[in-house]
């Protein structure tokens, strides 16, 4: 496992580096999963981008409530980022 700093910096290369000449199209598919801890489950969002020759993991953002609002925003927030 990375250490968070490495993982930090993983992520900013691959934001930097990441370009599609390609049409995409953007998936997401709302999870109810368990938290880290066992106790309770928490909304995950898994947003990724496909096209020709592209697959990327944009995010899997986690969603104080599970709602149609809250999933667009999540998934407008990780295109503009």
């Amino acid at each position: 496992m990375q250490s968070p700093e490495t993982q930090t910096e993983l992520s900013v290369h691959l934001k930097q580096e990441f370009t599609a000449h390609v049409p995409i199209v953007i998936h997401w598919d709302g999870k109810l999963l368990p938290d880290v801890t066992g106790q309770e489950h928490v909304d995950c969002l898994p947003i990724i981008i496909t096209g020709d020759g592209v697959s990327q993991l944009l995010s899997v953002a986690r969603l104080p409530l599970g709602t149609v609002k809250a999933q667009a925003k999540a998934v407008c927030d990780a295109v503009n980022d």
